[in-house]
């Protein structure tokens, strides 16, 4: 399943994720994640809406290498 380990570091702005080996870290304002040492390009830089952080979804996907999505008129099916 999407089972990820989360913190959040107000200070910083960053989102932790870690899934499977992939440790991940969202900066906002940065237009980039670190995973495992390396960055990764994001399409536009990594924001909170209303305070919950916006993940680009198939960047995800790609990083975890386990996850697919689907996407069906207005649904997205997420496989993990």
């Amino acid at each position: 399943g999407l089972k990820f380990y989360h913190e959040w570091y107000y200070d910083e702005k960053t989102l932790y994720l870690v899934h499977g080996d992939k440790h991940m870290y969202f900066t906002e304002g940065k237009d980039y994640v670190t995973v495992n040492g390396e960055k990764v390009k994001l399409h536009e830089p990594f924001f909170r809406f209303d305070s919950v952080p916006m993940l680009p979804l198939d960047i995800l996907c790609e990083i975890c290498g386990d996850i697919n999505y689907e996407i069906d008129g207005r649904f997205i099916r997420i496989n993990g």
